[in-house]
């Protein structure tokens, strides 16, 4: 029998959650999928931070247009193009949580993937560790697959 993260979290002193994304030329097909499934998590105590890097500004705009809600529930800013480290030194100079999340543009998250994550990180026998990698779905966005990958990293601020 799985636990209930709900119930688990509610328990708990529910730490805060930084998830940042970074966004550029082309990602748009992806965005009405990934930052959707992103927004809709329940957890509650999460802080979004996207950082637009196309040259002048293209997924910004696109996102006022076709997305203008995300605005209500996320820090949305241009910047110049930092590749994906150096645009998540930016997000990570401005949190307010106490974990970081390392998201991406073109992922599917599950409703449950930060109660699972903070779930595990926040058991004692887990309270020295400095960074995670978990495991993610990888989307495969064509033919509606999801595969398991290693790609976030979550650092303990």
């Amino acid at each position: 029998m799985q636990p209930d993260f709900k119930i688990i979290l509610n328990l708990m002193n529910s730490p805060k959650i930084s998830i940042g994304v970074i966004l550029f030329t082309g990602c748009e097909k992806y965005l009405p999928y990934s930052l959707k499934s992103l927004l809709n998590q329940d957890y509650s105590n999460i802080e979004f931070l996207f950082r637009d890097q196309s040259p002048n500004g293209e997924v910004y705009a696109w996102l006022q247009k076709n997305m203008p809600d995300v605005f209500a529930r996320a820090k949305v800013e241009k910047g110049e193009n930092l590749m994906h480290s150096g645009g998540h030194n930016k997000l990570i100079a401005q949190m307010t949580g106490d974990y970081y999340a390392c998201g991406s543009n073109d992922m599917w998250y599950p409703p449950d993937f930060v109660s699972k994550i903070v779930a595990e990180l926040e058991k004692p026998e887990n309270q020295s560790y400095g960074s995670a990698t978990v495991k993610l779905m990888q989307w495969d966005f064509e033919n509606k697959k999801q595969n398991y990958s290693d790609k976030t990293f979550i650092i303990r601020q």
